[in-house]
């Protein structure tokens, strides 16, 4: 049966790299958010009157802010990891059990600091999600109008 070290160890590093491949996958989504963005912005190409009131500006202004809180959510980050190369000098002539110990925990924090950016990063997308969502259903709104207006 393996020691409890080795599995501490290993769970801190699987986690680790769990949450790196969540914040990668946040910045891949985050992207196609961008894209649909863009394609929302287009659409209003295909209007040929602009309206005297408020309501055509609005979706143009939620767009526009969409795609800078989105940048700002992809906005690239530092990833803070553990080099093997350090680790074997600075832990290569410990005790097993403490080594692993320490790695373990230097893989904890380094979760701990990576979840914090992740955070950051969540609320940026999220809150450019709703935008783009707020957006478009104002375009539908424009189109409807413009479509049905006498």
């Amino acid at each position: 049966m393996s020691d409890i070290y080795d599995l501490m160890a290993e769970e801190a590093r699987q986690s680790y790299f769990q949450l790196e491949n969540v914040t990668s996958a946040l910045d891949s989504k985050a992207f196609g958010v961008v894209t649909a963005d863009a394609l929302l912005f287009s659409v209003f190409a295909f209007i040929n009157s602009p309206l005297s009131n408020v309501l055509f500006y609005i979706p143009i202004v939620l767009i526009i802010i969409s795609f800078i809180s989105l940048l700002i959510g992809v906005w690239p980050r530092h990833f803070q990891r553990q080099f093997c190369d350090d680790t074997i000098r600075n832990y290569g002539t410990w005790d097993s059990k403490k080594a692993l110990a320490q790695i373990a925990a230097n893989y904890a924090d380094l979760e701990s600091r990576q979840f914090r950016v992740y955070k950051k990063k969540f609320r940026w997308v999220y809150a450019g999600l709703i935008l783009m969502v707020m957006a478009m259903f104002c375009e539908i709104v424009i189109f409807a109008y413009i479509t049905f207006d006498p």
